[in-house]
């Protein structure tokens, strides 16, 4: 098949519907001869003729196209479903997608039979025909957070973090709500976007090495978006005074075998700077992931103490449901990489170090923690002000294929039943969503309604994962990690594990000196012989 010639445009359809029959009525009536209705209506006069002769009014300005209307608009609709639930398809898949349903329906067409697929041509002007379409380089989400970002998640936590800050009364007082994580910055930025010769193969850009050093900061923020100093965490045994330089004011400097944090780092960081820069203001409530640096007895008990309230978001959610990650983090390591740029770019024969860090990380860090960005940040969770409806529709798309079934608790607080209140929202989040779906493309088939051969071709996977136990220290759930009853389960399993480890110690022990016993018989053996 020929291709298109670049800035080419067809000569069908310039003329409408309401002109091809005001030009037939004319030339019928006798008004007007043929030539003069072709041109003072735009029409072609072959196509005039033609649709003089069958009297086919209602046919479209264009050349039928090599799919029936039908089986576009389901291929339309299996693309934005495949897309919704993470599993996209490339131009390719779609162009092979497009020859199965030609060959299976019988409809002539002009397709490469060797390679069984659609021409690029033909996708170009499918493409055109449905603008709701584009072409997108997806982000990479991880098995664990498509499925554990559902429906019933989501609402247990909205229920459990409701009720929880009705009980504290605070929600309404921002300056008692925090927000603290974790983000790795690395000391090789990762390029901008530049302005080069078209054409040219390959532009670069110059980096600092091809791996850089990892630094750990631990930022802290409250939704009245006052910041609190990070914490900084270099790779090595002690930090030096030449890595201080200047860091943001009243930093906490700290150093692991691996820059990452544990849970030493953590409770130091808590006890130093976290409860000195807190507000009068009591209970406080701090919002945080999992991770097991943050959940150990010491730590719990010093907020306890302190009439400081730790709630835990849900595991493999907080891309969504965390303050800092939604709109933080991201403006913070791009204003960095721009700063490493014109560091490079005044610096020519010099590369960033870890000496240069603090320097570079402070103008990003006073630029980005804005009030815009922090404030943002706690709207788009629904946090505050709370809004369990905040998470929008399409975020659940992927864990339609990969479901995990998660127990709700059944809760009756003032008689009313909370799981049947999820039940609902569930039913009617679904709802809303096949409403969004039929938005964007109103005409789209149901399943039910649909050809054999369509049902046969379009299929879309659908997976459902069962939950499994596992023995491990991060938290499966949103929940308050100050409770009693938790931090009595956390003693617990700690004290289980100190008499494991006493047993197994006794037990290695009794193994090695009945090795050094037999051990000296033999020897004694071969002496006496």
């Amino acid at each position: 098949m020929a291709r298109k010639k670049k800035g080419w445009t067809p000569k069908q359809g310039k003329w409408s519907k309401e002109g091809l029959k005001e030009a037939v009525r004319h030339v019928k009536s006798g008004g007007m001869s043929k030539l003069k209705a072709s041109k003072l209506y735009n029409i072609p006069r072959t196509t005039l003729l033609r649709r003089l002769k069958t009297m086919d009014l209602d046919s479209p300005a264009t050349k039928p196209t090599v799919l029936a209307i039908k089986d576009e608009e389901a291929l339309v609709g299996h693309i934005l479903r495949m897309e919704e639930r993470g599993f996209g398809l490339t131009i390719t898949d779609v162009r092979k997608l497009a020859y199965e349903i030609a060959v299976r329906s019988g409809r002539k067409h002009c397709f490469n039979n060797d390679k069984k697929s659609a021409g690029y041509d033909w996708w170009q002007g499918f493409r055109d025909r449905h603008p709701c379409l584009s072409v997108r380089i997806p982000e990479g989400l991880s098995a664990a957070r498509s499925s554990m970002l559902n429906p019933n998640v989501i609402s247990a936590y909205f229920q459990k973090l409701g009720s929880f800050m009705d009980k504290l009364n605070i929600k309404d007082k921002p300056q008692q709500i925090f927000n603290a994580d974790e983000t790795g910055v690395s000391t090789v930025h990762d390029p901008s976007k530049v302005v080069g010769k078209r054409g040219k193969k390959s532009v670069h850009s110059k980096t600092s090495g091809e791996r850089g050093e990892n630094v750990t900061a631990l930022c802290c923020v409250n939704a009245e978006a006052r910041v609190l100093p990070p914490m900084l965490i270099f790779k090595g045994q002690r930090v030096s005074q030449a890595l201080m330089g200047n860091a943001p004011a009243n930093t906490l400097f700290a150093c692991s075998k691996s820059s990452f944090i544990d849970s030493d780092l953590f409770n130091n960081w808590f006890k130093k700077l976290f409860i000195p820069n807190l507000p009068p203001q009591r209970p406080v409530l701090l919002i945080l992931d999992g991770h097991s640096s943050h959940i150990t007895v010491d730590l719990l008990e010093t907020a306890v103490s302190n009439q400081i309230e730790m709630f835990c978001l849900p595991p493999h959610t907080t891309h969504w449901t965390q303050p800092l990650d939604r709109s933080v983090f991201g403006p913070l390591k791009r204003s960095y990489n721009l700063c490493c740029e014109a560091f490079l770019r005044q610096n020519p024969g010099r590369i960033v170090t870890r000496y240069d860090f603090c320097g570079l990380f402070k103008q990003a860090f006073n630029e980005k923690m804005n009030l815009v960005n922090i404030f943002s940040g706690f709207r788009a969770t629904g946090i505050f002000p709370f809004k369990p409806n905040a998470i929008p529709i399409e975020a659940y798309g992927p864990s339609k294929t990969s479901v995990l079934n998660v127990e709700v608790e059944a809760s009756i607080e003032n008689g009313h039943d909370v799981s049947k209140d999820q039940n609902q929202s569930r039913l009617t989040t679904t709802a809303n969503e096949e409403q969004s779906v039929s938005a964007v493309n109103p005409q789209v088939p149901s399943t039910s309604s649909e050809k054999t051969y369509l049902r046969e071709i379009l299929r879309t996977p659908e997976v459902v994962k069962q939950r499994t136990e596992k023995k491990t220290r991060r938290v499966t759930e949103a929940r308050c990690l100050t409770e009693r009853e938790f931090l009595n389960e956390l003693k617990r399993k700690e004290e289980e594990k100190k008499q494991s480890s006493r047993g197994k110690g006794s037990k290695e022990k009794w193994r090695g000196r009945k090795k050094k016993k037999k051990k000296e018989l033999d020897q004694t053996l071969k002496k006496e012989n």
